[in-house]
């Protein structure tokens, strides 16, 4: 598991469409074990409309085995018209996002550093909606078609209501609780906040091996 755990965790153009849906069950922003997962879509351009952005997202994630992978492909078979697809040339980068080939077209997913590792021309307006979303606490992937920058994939961590009790009781305990996580500072340190975890003992951004060395 590369996910969160609580141990002793793209021209803006004509307008926004807004989508959520919960995951239940251990489904972090990560793949915490701590909280439930929310997922908001934003579409960028009204051209490339909702449905196809999440045809190819929904896609491309299919192969992959990461938590906040099947969160989108359970929001993309919710929300689209059409039936997903198997990808072709898949690559998992960790950390970082997916690319593959869906219905002849390359797709990445991911964040801004696997845009550009992806070689996708990223608009500064984009690049500030990004960071805007980051520094609410949210997890933001990009999905590129064909090397555009299409939409958004927009996550938060929702804190489970026993989660700050759990975190209480390993404290009073005398034990350290720790958030590890891939995640973006933060929304690390939303969650921290929120049950209870100092912010020294929160490590975001981290790789899977990373973690290990923690």
């Amino acid at each position: 598991d590369d996910g969160d755990s609580c141990c002793g965790d793209e021209d803006k153009a004509n307008e926004d469409k807004d989508g959520c849906a919960e995951s239940e069950g251990c489904c972090g922003g990560d793949g915490g074990t701590c909280c439930a997962s929310e997922t908001n879509i934003i579409d960028e351009d009204a051209v490339f409309d909702l449905d196809t952005m999440l045809f190819y997202a929904g896609s491309a994630e299919q192969g992959s085995e990461h938590v906040l992978a099947s969160t989108i492909v359970q929001y993309a078979k919710a929300n689209t018209t059409r039936s997903l697809v198997s990808p072709d040339d898949f690559k998992n980068v960790v950390g970082r996002g997916v690319t593959s080939m869906v219905a002849g077209a390359r797709v990445a997913v991911g964040n801004l550093v696997h845009m550009q590792e992806a070689h996708v021309t990223v608009r500064p307006a984009l690049v500030t909606k990004v960071t805007s979303l980051e520094r609410d606490g949210h997890i933001v992937s990009i999905v590129s078609v064909r090397g555009v920058p299409r939409g958004l994939i927009c996550m938060q961590d929702v804190v489970r209501p026993e989660s700050r009790r759990v975190v209480d009781h390993l404290q009073n305990k005398g034990m350290q609780v720790m958030i590890l996580t891939g995640d973006h500072v933060h929304s690390a340190l939303r969650v921290a906040h929120a049950v209870g975890i100092p912010p020294g003992h929160v490590y975001a951004s981290l790789t899977p091996a990373q973690k290990v060395e923690h």
